[in-house]
């Protein structure tokens, strides 16, 4: 199931307005077999996910004030959003679509994680600024121009 980027029949899976997809996600991983603890940044058009640091370099503190959920999920994800990428279309008006694009894309991995059996929470205790600044410590400034959206947290039962 994909939840952002084009499905099998060459259309996506979300709305964007205007077509910009201005969103990214970036996903902490605590404990996901086959994968090491970090941080990892998802590329939707190759489907695949990306290491930006290892856990000895992450700061739960610069990503969240929802410390104990950070630490007792077995992944998160950060979603992302540059409005540069809407905005020189659609002025102050392309914030408003991207946090609409934002709550359909989070929609869409909530729906995905009941169908496979794993919960979510939805959270808004990401740390706007600290977070953007900490992952430009981590990739030399590669995301400068992004705002902090969303954080969905992923677990089972307990969490």
């Amino acid at each position: 199931m994909k939840s952002y980027g084009k499905t099998n029949n060459d259309h996506y899976s979300i709305p964007s307005a205007g077509g910009t997809y201005p969103l990214s996600m970036v996903l902490m991983i605590n404990n996901v077999d086959g994968l090491k603890r970090g941080l990892y940044q998802y590329y939707p058009n190759e489907e695949i996910i990306v290491p930006l640091k290892n856990e000895k370099y992450i700061l739960y503190d610069k990503i969240t004030a929802n410390l104990s959920f950070m630490r007792e999920c077995v992944f998160s994800v950060h979603i992302i959003g540059n409005p540069e990428l809407i905005c020189y279309k659609y002025q102050d008006r392309g914030y408003r679509f991207m946090n609409l694009e934002c709550g359909h894309l989070a929609q869409n991995l909530t729906l995905v994680g009941t169908t496979l059996g794993v919960s979510s929470v939805c959270s808004g205790g990401f740390l706007d600024g600290a977070f953007i600044e900490h992952l430009n410590s981590l990739t030399n400034n590669n995301l400068q121009d992004y705002l902090s959206l969303y954080e969905i947290y992923f677990g089972y039962e307990e969490l």
